[in-house]
């Protein structure tokens, strides 16, 4: 993945994470985003990978 200046990324244990925040607790993307501490703009990519692959919890 090729980022943008100033773009952060972030562990495949993090993305993890984030998903399963969503889909099991159902948290809003940007409440996950604040527990975990990483940018809002970037959660919003993980509903896009998780449709994607199928899923980031395999």
């Amino acid at each position: 993945m090729s980022g943008r200046k100033g773009m952060k990324h972030y562990r495949v244990e993090i993305k993890q994470e984030a998903v399963r925040l969503v889909l099991e607790r159902h948290l809003t993307y940007a409440a996950v985003a604040t527990w975990l501490e990483i940018r809002k703009r970037t959660d919003r990519s993980l509903g896009t990978e998780v449709s994607r692959k199928g899923s980031l919890l395999s």
